[in-house]
């Protein structure tokens, strides 16, 4: 089995090499406070309570919303039918125009998505759901 590289990761997503690490901890760094309305877990009501009015210009807010939901659901393929607060502070970096290094993020969920189904091969488990960008 060939192993995928950053630069295949790159390749294949456009996902930038360079820019900022992301590490757990790192948030952004702008002091900048943002109202995300994150009581509602399912993304309906998630969208709801973000969105602005009708043919008002996109606030911050609807864009760090927007930039949540792309990064669970078309970067990292989070299959969850509820919103987690995970990739937030990447919403928000990203919302601020940070470069930030996506790739390695990618290439380590596509990781950890690999050795999940094979720990379920090795026990013979029926493979159902897979989650992350497999």
């Amino acid at each position: 089995m060939i192993t995928p590289t950053l630069l295949d990761v790159a390749a294949i997503t456009g996902l930038p090499l360079l820019g900022e690490e992301i590490l757990t901890t790192t948030w952004s760094t702008t002091g900048v406070k943002y109202a995300i309305d994150i009581s509602s877990t399912t993304y309906q009501s998630f969208i709801l309570n973000n969105k602005g009015q009708d043919g008002d210009p996109v606030s911050d807010n609807e864009h760090i919303t927007f930039l949540l939901y792309w990064l669970r659901g078309v970067v990292f393929c989070v299959r969850s039918t509820q919103v987690k607060v995970t990739y937030l502070p990447l919403a928000i970096m990203l919302a601020e125009g940070k470069r930030l290094c996506l790739a390695k993020l990618f290439l380590a969920r596509l990781y950890l998505t690999l050795d999940w189904i094979t720990a379920l091969m090795r026990e013979k488990k029926r493979i159902t759901n897979v989650d992350g960008p497999v």
